[in-house]
């Protein structure tokens, strides 16, 4: 596997938990009709994070969907052809993923001080 997809995949799995922390902390305040300030802060503040993380984590499954340029026809039968370089659209990959990757762990952070602030 490589970096760009690890790194991309990395950031899903948290966006998913963060996703569902979220919920199990959301669920509580709602039964109980009041919500502290300190939890609302906290809370607002994870789910702007992690809203702001999508586009970051769309950006790079974009990227990563791109099919490589494929090598011309008459190129095949040649010894020294070479497929065409995806540094640049790796790279570019990897950079969104892990600013996503940033954006939820600290989303995953304010989630915690909302729950620990109940």
């Amino acid at each position: 596997m490589s970096v760009d997809l690890l790194v991309w995949s990395a950031a899903r799995r948290l966006a998913l938990l963060v996703v569902g922390s979220l919920v199990f902390v959301a669920v509580p305040f709602a039964l109980a009709g009041r919500i502290g300030a300190l939890s609302a802060g906290a809370g607002t503040t994870a789910v702007v994070l992690l809203v702001t993380a999508l586009w970051p984590l769309l950006r790079a499954r974009r990227i990563l969907d791109e099919d490589a340029p494929s090598t011309p026809a008459a190129a095949v039968y040649r010894s020294s052809a070479r497929h065409l370089d995806r540094d640049p659209q790796e790279r570019a990959a990897v950079r969104h993923a892990a600013v996503a990757l940033m954006l939820l762990a600290a989303a995953a952070a304010f989630t915690i001080v909302a729950a620990a602030s109940r």
